[in-house]
């Protein structure tokens, strides 16, 4: 590591901005969420090649729930040191966010929960984008309690909170004045034409004629509308149906990565002989 740690350092709002741009469907969320976090409690570390940004880290200790994020397609000896170097001075319970070629990091440290892998979905060719059906309207806090029916029934483990349908934009399909279908968004950022979508579900009756699917391209669609042309998703990895229904409508796999919460008290020598 001694020969790259003069290539190591935190890196500027601008620097990551341009990184961001550069690299939007593997680091959509770190993107979405660089203003605020620069705020908080967070500790950014970027390795450089050439005076560039090569690769990003994020720890975030703010709050009961401290996470590591570190997002990347290049599985080679020196990211995977990067990563080693990064975690070094971290100790206690954290979760992390780390493409899954480099959880062999973490093997052998304890999980407290594991939550298990997913893919991270971009959407690349909006012209597959289709509503069939006009039964689409917006959901408001009106419709709380009937859209927490739902999920408790039909998703359970979702990650929806009111707060999201507060902030954010909740759609639901109706089928004879019954909500069929809802789906949502986790976060937008205006500033910078970015949005997560999620917690999209079809009630267990209604499945089978294709709700999902023109929920989500109708979702998909009002952003778009709002100058919001960069989409994400995530989506557990063994969740066929609709990684196929996502792909359908034009999104695209870049990244697996794996969500657990561990304990670390070993040392940095200790991490990279395991």
């Amino acid at each position: 590591m001694d020969k790259n740690t003069a290539n190591i350092h935190p890196p500027t709002e601008v620097e990551l901005l341009e990184f961001f741009k550069k690299n939007t469907g593997v680091q959509l969320y770190l993107f979405a969420g660089m203003e605020s976090v620069f705020k908080d409690n967070s500790n950014w570390n970027a390795l450089y090649e050439n005076g560039e940004i090569k690769e990003v880290s994020l720890f975030r200790s703010k709050g009961t729930n401290p996470h590591l994020y570190f997002l990347s397609r290049n599985n080679t000896d020196e990211t995977n040191e990067f990563l080693a170097d990064a975690i070094k001075d971290i100790k206690g319970e954290f979760y992390i966010y780390i493409s899954s070629h480099f959880s062999n990091i973490f093997d052998k440290i304890n999980t407290i929960e594991d939550h298990g892998n997913y893919f991270q979905m971009y959407l690349q060719n909006k012209n597959l984008l289709a509503v069939e059906n006009k039964n689409i309207r917006r959901l408001g806090m009106d419709d709380l309690a009937q859209m927490q029916e739902i999920f408790d029934a039909d998703y359970p483990g979702n990650w929806f909170t009111p707060s999201a349908l507060e902030n954010g934009i909740y759609i639901a399909q109706f089928e004879n004045d019954t909500l069929a279908g809802i789906a949502g968004t986790n976060f937008i950022n205006k500033k910078h034409g970015i949005a997560s979508i999620g917690n999209i579900v079809t009630r267990s009756d209604f499945r089978g004629k294709g709700i999902a699917k023109n929920i989500t391209s109708c979702l998909c669609n009002i952003l778009l509308q709002n100058d919001i042309s960069e989409i994400g998703l995530s989506v557990h990895t063994g969740n066929f149906t609709a990684i196929k229904m996502y792909e359908r409508i034009g999104f695209s796999i870049v990244d697996e990565y794996v969500y657990r919460k561990i304990s670390l008290n070993l040392s940095e020598s200790q991490i990279k002989k395991d």
